[in-house]
């Protein structure tokens, strides 16, 4: 192993992606509605390898147990929602989480729990909620300023958020749809908590 050199593998664009769907459709001979890998791409927002082929395993795993051999377009918005954002596609995105939480440390991970899930059910991180939310937080070996530094940046250099004009959103529109899914509930966005 310490022979290999390490492989970015950056995500595709969309006609990348959509010849990919396509591509496995053929092979696993499934008809596609028209519009049907156009629409995968548009909902994963950004088409990293592995969420192209993991949505469209998801459609075929759906085809197999509804009798179908062509993938529509209800067919994708319900494979989306109730298999990729349910208990089927945590295991596989669950991940990301895990890996936040390793390289982060458990000291600052908290505030980052917090940061991604504002940015998801709010669907903007905004400088203001991010002075809300880092208030509650005291770190032992850090500043909340280096805290709150250190975790933008890895959130960024590892493709998480984006910075835009307003603030920080999730690259991955499915990664922001399943942090949501999994966290919306119990929480109340920073600017509506009165601190």
């Amino acid at each position: 192993m310490n022979n290999f050199e390490p492989f970015e593998l950056k995500p595709w664009d969309e006609a990348t992606a959509c010849g990919c769907v396509e591509a496995l459709a053929a092979n696993y001979h499934l008809a596609l509605e028209a519009g049907v890998p156009e629409k995968m791409a548009d909902m994963l927002g950004c088409c990293i390898p592995h969420h192209v082929q993991m949505f469209f395993r998801h459609a075929h795993d759906w085809c197999k147990r509804h009798h179908l051999e062509k993938i529509t377009n209800q067919d994708v918005d319900n494979v989306y929602n109730k298999e990729m954002l349910s208990i089927r596609g945590h295991a596989e995105l669950t991940h990301y989480e895990e890996r936040l939480k390793m390289v982060l440390g458990e000291e600052i991970f908290p505030l980052a729990l917090e940061l991604l899930t504002e940015t998801a059910v709010v669907g903007c991180l905004t400088a203001e909620a991010i002075a809300v939310l880092s208030q509650s937080f005291e770190f032992c070996t850090l500043s909340v300023q280096d805290a709150k530094t250190q975790i933008l940046e890895i959130l960024e250099h590892d493709g998480y958020l984006e910075r835009g004009e307003g603030g920080y959103c999730f690259v991955s529109k499915l990664l922001g749809d399943w942090w949501r899914a999994r966290y919306e509930f119990a929480y109340t966005p920073a600017l509506r908590r009165g601190v």
